[in-house]
C-alpha cells in the first residue's frame, strides 16, 4: 500500500493548498504506463470544478530481479548437493 498527497480547491476565488491522503493499491503485474485515476482530486479547471488526479506507474530495474512479462528471473550459484536436494524436494511439492 502506497500513500500520496497533494490536491487543490478553489475556495472563494483563491487556490487553496490542502492535504489529503490517498490510497494506492499497486497489484503484482502492473506495467510502466499504467494508470490509476482519482475523479475530483486534481487541480481545478479554469471554471472552478476540480479536476482529476492520474497516478502513472513507473517501474524500476531491480538489482537481483529481471521482469519478462509477468514473470520474474534471477540466477542463482546452487553446489551440486544442494542441487540434488533442491530438486528433490520441489518435485516432492509438486505432487
Amino acid at each position: 500500500m502506497t500513500e500520496g498527497t497533494l490536491t487543490w480547491f478553489q475556495n472563494v476565488n483563491r487556490l487553496v493548498n490542502e492535504e489529503r491522503i490517498l490510497e494506492v493499491e499497486v497489484e503484482p503485474g502492473m506495467v510502466d504506463g499504467q494508470e490509476q485515476k482519482f475523479v475530483a482530486e486534481g487541480e481545478p479547471h479554469l471554471d472552478g470544478e476540480p479536476g482529476d488526479l492520474i497516478l502513472r506507474i513507473k517501474t524500476l530495474p531491480h538489482s537481483k530481479y529481471e521482469r519478462r512479462g509477468d514473470d520474474l528471473y534471477t540466477n542463482i550459484t546452487l553446489s551440486l548437493q544442494v542441487k540434488s536436494t533442491q530438486v528433490v524436494q520441489w518435485r516432492r511439492n509438486k505432487t
